[in-house]
């Protein structure tokens, strides 16, 4: 697997410059594929802790990936009018995949479903449990399955699932599906969720 850690970053937006912000930010994942990331999508928060805010994540197969990327930003003419327009980077934190599922040859991501959580259970059961669940979430229309823990911040510890599809009512069908599912009892058994976000996605590579 090529993907070892993902980089997740969400920022504010000035609502004065929205409309020229938003035709701007899918060019740094431009600029994060051709400093190294593995894979890159940037797209706007449509529900969690900050609605309306950006969020980036970038995938890289080793750490020092992520001092070349941030070096290639920091010298990208896109990055500083992007602040300059009044893009405020709010979080960051850095997560390592230990599980990876694509379950489309042809993926169309739109959309991304982030969750994270928090376990005192063993986590090879976690970590079983949910590889259990990729076959849920691929009968609903699932694209990928990303799953690790986070290693920096004020959540370092925590679980991250990320979930990617084409479209709202494939969002829809899993969780209705998850209603029902004893698989997914058992997870929430030994997993507690903290926070779950949709974000729609502007661009991915």
């Amino acid at each position: 697997m090529s993907e070892k850690y993902v980089i997740v970053t969400m920022a504010s937006i000035a609502q004065e410059n929205r409309t020229e912000i938003m035709k701007n930010l899918p060019a740094l994942v431009d600029v994060s594929r051709a400093a190294g990331s593995s894979r890159a999508g940037m797209g706007i928060m449509l529900t969690g802790s900050m609605p309306g805010a950006a969020l980036m994540f970038q995938m890289v197969n080793e750490l020092n990936k992520m001092e070349n990327i941030y070096s290639a930003f920091s010298s990208s003419e896109i990055y500083k009018n992007l602040l300059a327009a009044g893009v405020s980077v709010a979080k960051r934190n850095i997560a390592s995949i230990q599980l990876s599922h694509t379950f489309s040859d042809q993926p169309d991501l739109k959309y991304t479903v982030m969750t994270r959580g928090s376990s005192s259970a063993n986590p090879e059961k976690v970590m079983s449990l949910v590889d259990e669940a990729g076959e849920l979430f691929k009968e609903n229309g699932a694209q990928t399955m990303r799953f690790g823990r986070i290693m920096t911040g004020d959540n370092a510890g925590e679980y991250l699932l990320g979930i990617s599809y084409e479209s709202l009512s494939q969002v829809e069908a899993t969780y209705d599906a998850i209603a029902k599912s004893p698989l997914a009892a058992k997870i929430y058994d030994v997993l507690d969720v903290n926070a779950r976000s949709v974000t729609q996605l502007l661009a991915v590579k």
